[in-house]
């Protein structure tokens, strides 16, 4: 896979929900101020390095798969990304980011702070 200098970063909007998810989570165990250091920690830190090392976040499709369920979920997100890209999944203290990756941009589709149960893709 070919990459240019600095590939182009968009988020979707199962994305923008998981960030809402978190500052309710953040809200909920009374520690708001937590959100806007993910904020910052997002665009000062993971957004950069994954434009400047977009092959830094390990492949997700290489893990094992546990259950039917979960070979099942791979392939409904792998229907809906290009046939080029990679599924990607990058740990950044306390988060996990699932994306793609592919010639052309990076796809931010999940995020989830370690302490929330399970992932919603959509």
């Amino acid at each position: 896979m070919k990459m240019s200098a600095q590939l182009k970063i968009r988020v979707t909007a199962n994305f923008e929900r998981n960030l809402d998810d978190i500052e309710c989570f953040f809200k909920k165990i009374e520690q708001p101020r937590q959100f806007e250091v993910l904020l910052d920690q997002l665009f000062d830190t993971i957004i950069p390095n994954l434009q400047h090392f977009p092959l830094l976040g390990k492949d997700f499709l290489a893990e094992p798969q546990g259950s039917v369920e979960s070979t099942m979920l791979l392939q409904k997100i792998k229907s809906r990304i290009p046939d080029d890209a990679s599924i990607r999944q990058y740990l950044s203290k306390d988060y996990l980011v699932l994306y793609w990756l592919d010639s052309q941009e990076i796809v931010l589709f999940s995020i989830k702070h370690h302490r929330q149960l399970g992932f919603n893709i959509q």
